[in-house]
């Protein structure tokens, strides 16, 4: 196996639209009716990796500890400091930190009066991610500070993620060794392989399905395509075919793939590759998938090394093959 990894350039063809991204949530937490106000003009064309920004509001603790439990995903808390008590906003970034456990959200403390809360001190003492006063903050800083915030918060969630799905992808490689036909193999490495894939990376209706349009195949000489495992609306493939014989737009990324990269995303479409041996290439295909970041490349590649190395072991140990296609539904 010493294929090289090479991201290919998408072939532009008409697919789904790009689903509307959902918006940031921001707390704005002041007892000044005006500020809610300057932060809404303020931030109202706020766009980052375009998604647009939801402002939420709260005029004490008190109501931002309500709405703190009914939104967990906020991802940044504008918060004043002297509210309904002069420590009130301290005692906000203690209860979100410390009782209810809450780490990645960003939060920015606002201030008009730093004499009681002096901003070496506060940095020091309290888990805040930046210190301003109320003064200094024009349209161009909040706008700088948002961008700096909510793209932490961001990366903070896609390191968790990712850690995530490798700690899966640990238990996926023990359990494919246990599959003994090489259809139910397939069929698990597909269902793996779309579990690794975000919501957030899946198109039109595949966000809402658990079941994707995908298949998994043996590619032998002569181009000659054996279908494993298949779902939705690829399950009325024929089990024994040639890659001539599929649909056009199917058959020409099937030999890009073979051809030049392992894995291979074009618009809407993701094949995945792995030679097995010099005329024996594995491959799993999955339709509705978007834009996907490197580090997702690289999990559904090591999904289908593992998923090649149980195929060997299983050919080596002479388990009766099946010549069935296992349908998934």
């Amino acid at each position: 196996m010493t294929d090289t990894l090479i991201f290919a350039s998408p072939i532009m063809r008409t697919g789904p639209e790009k689903p509307a991204s959902d918006p940031w949530k921001i707390l704005v937490v002041d007892d000044e009716p005006d500020i809610h106000a300057i932060t809404k003009i303020a931030l109202s064309d706020f766009e980052l990796d375009d998604r647009r920004i939801s402002q939420l509001h709260a005029y004490s603790a008190k109501e931002a500890r309500s709405i703190l439990e009914e939104n967990p995903d906020i991802a940044m808390l504008l918060l004043d400091v002297v509210m309904e008590s002069d420590g009130a906003g301290l005692d906000l970034v203690h209860y979100i930190r410390n009782v209810i456990g809450n780490t990645t959200m960003r939060i920015v403390l606002r201030t008009g009066n730093p004499g009681h809360a002096p901003e070496r001190r506060v940095i020091a003492e309290y888990d805040i991610n930046d210190y301003r006063e109320k003064s200094e903050l024009t349209t161009q800083k909040l706008n700088t500070v948002m961008y700096t915030a909510l793209r932490s918060y961001r990366d903070i969630l896609a390191t968790e993620k990712d850690k995530e799905k490798l700690e899966k992808l640990v238990d996926t490689t023990a359990n494919l060794f246990t599959k003994r036909t090489p259809g139910e193999l397939a069929a698990y490495a597909i269902a793996q392989a779309c579990t690794l894939l975000d919501p957030a990376s899946r198109q039109g209706e595949q966000q809402e399905k658990s079941t994707e349009n995908a298949f998994m195949a043996i590619v032998g000489e002569d181009q000659r395509i054996s279908i494993l495992a298949a779902s939705g609306s690829f399950g009325s493939l024929e089990s024994d075919t040639t890659i001539d014989d599929l649909p056009d737009d199917l058959s020409e990324d099937i030999q890009v793939s073979l051809a030049q990269d392992r894995l291979y995303h074009s618009e809407g479409r993701l094949v995945v590759r792995m030679q097995a041996s010099e005329n024996r290439n594995y491959l799993i295909c999955i339709e509705g998938v978007g834009e996907l970041r490197d580090m997702d490349k690289r999990l559904l590649d090591m999904l289908m090394r593992n998923s090649v190395m149980a195929f060997d072991t299983m050919e080596k140990a002479n388990l009766p093959p099946s010549a069935d296609i296992v349908r998934i539904h």
